[in-house]
Parts: C-alpha cells; structure tokens; sequence
C-alpha cells in the first residue's frame, strides 16, 4: 500500500510512518524536518506557509497516481490560555497549521489523485470545553465538520476522524508542565500521564486494527479507546 502522513517527523505521525514501514508498505512524509524514519520519499513543508503545500505535495507525491491511506496527523495545540486572550494573529496561525493546511492538502489530492481511506487524527475534546484550550478545540471541531462535508461530497472515498485518545508526545510533556493554578483543566492530563500510551504503542493498535476502525463509527468518528 502508499501511505501519506503528515506530521511524520515526531510523535504519533513518526509511529505511524514507521510501523508501516516496517511491514513494507509505501510512505511518503510531509512534515516541517526531515523524519529519521527511512521513507520512501518524504518533503519538508511548515504547514503555516499554506502557499508552499501544493508545490510541496506535487514534488513529494510525482509520479505516484494512488494514494490508499491518507493520515492527516499534523496539528498544533499552542499555548494554552483562556480564549479572550488570545491574539487574533495567534488564532489565524492556529487555524491554518490545523484546519486550512488539511483543506488545502485534500483539494489537491482528490484533483490530482485517487485516494482510498482518509484518517483524520482528531480528540475527545471537540465534545467538550476544557478551561484553557478554545484554540484547540475550536479548531478540531471546525476540522470535524470538515472532513464530514468531503466525505458527504466524495462518496468514493472513505473518510474518518480518529481520536486516539492520550498519548505521551511532546504536546503532553507541555500540558505536564502547566501549573492547575494557571489552568485547571490540565488536571487530569497530569494525573494520567505516567500511565499513558506510547505514540509506538498508539501507532501500533491503529495498524493492527485499520479494518475495524472503519467498521461502524459513529458520526465518521472513532475512538481508538474503543477498540
């Protein structure tokens, strides 16, 4: 199979590059540094940047008509604070590494390419309002809706937004460090952090469990938690 990820140099979007690696499937990597994992042909592109990502996708996808899995992963959590305090140009930046980037990507593949499935890495969050985190969940559920309207318009192609639920990445060694007197809502990020999944181990049960991801989500959503 060809898989695209975006986000493939860290976290959970390095994990997935690698375990499909491993089992000798095609990748193709867009994210702002090089991945250490050994692709089959990766770009550097800062998604905040949106003019470059077209001219980024064409020169890393050349020559590939197919493409069976997207995995949408790259996002930014920002600086957590109280929604009012946010700048607008802080807003604007937020919006485009997480909502218009993957827009901008999708239009160009579904024009270029032919596409199987589409993974949409998403959160718990957008069904609730954690103290703190309006940029963040704002945004997620602005992509949500997103990815239902292509999915509602591109029947051929399979669409889902996946949560993977808690993941210890560098966006939780953040959160670790933020004072519950500076936001409480971060509370129960702190509390379950010791025990949390490894991006290797998340990366690993979305591999080995692709087929039932698809298998009956709920509002082209899934938790992996549920699996």
């Amino acid at each position: 199979m060809k898989i695209l990820v975006t986000g493939s140099s860290s976290g959970l979007g390095k994990c997935v590059a690698q375990v499909f690696t491993e089992n000798q499937h095609d990748v193709y990597g867009i994210s702002r540094s090089l991945s250490s994992v050994n692709l089959k042909k990766q770009v550097v592109c800062d998604f905040l940047n949106i003019s470059e990502i077209k001219n980024s996708l064409s020169e890393l996808l050349q020559g590939t008509d197919k493409i069976d899995y997207v995995f949408l992963n790259a996002g930014t959590l920002g600086e957590l604070s109280k929604i009012n305090n946010s700048a607008p140009e802080q807003s604007l930046d937020h919006y485009k590494i997480n909502v218009l980037s993957n827009k901008i990507l999708l239009d160009f593949l579904i024009s270029k390419k032919t596409i199987g499935k589409v993974i949409c890495v998403s959160t718990g969050a957008i069904n609730k309002s954690y103290y703190g985190w309006g940029l963040y969940t704002m945004h997620k559920a602005c992509l949500k809706k997103m990815i239902d309207v292509y999915a509602e318009e591109n029947p051929k192609i399979n669409f889902l937004s996946l949560a993977p639920g808690l993941v210890k990445t560098k966006m939780q060694d953040y959160i670790y460090g933020i004072s519950t007197t500076q936001i409480p809502s971060v509370g129960k990020f702190k509390e379950a952090y010791k025990n949390m999944q490894k991006p290797e181990e998340c990366a690993n049960k979305i591999y080995k469990n692709l087929k039932e991801i698809f298998e009956n989500p709920k509002d082209r959503f899934t938790d992996l938690r549920d699996i």
